[in-house]
């Protein structure tokens, strides 16, 4: 995680994330926004925003757009 922003039952963290896809052997390094919503100390929903595209590329090992 680099940054947590909270407003009440809402979350957002800023992550970033690097792996390799072992099938393909691309890399993948990026930044996401993930999104929690926490009700009751639970969590109760998280959505989170990537670059899509080169997650895509990766797995199906392709040279990142």
């Amino acid at each position: 995680p680099l940054r947590f922003l909270d407003s009440g039952e809402e979350v957002i963290v800023h992550v970033h994330l690097a792996y390799t896809v072992k099938t393909t052997g691309q890399r993948v390094d990026e930044e996401q926004l993930q999104w929690w919503t926490i009700k009751g100390g639970k969590i109760a929903r998280l959505r989170h925003f990537e670059d899509t595209a080169q997650v895509m590329a990766a797995w199906h090992g392709k040279p990142r757009p």
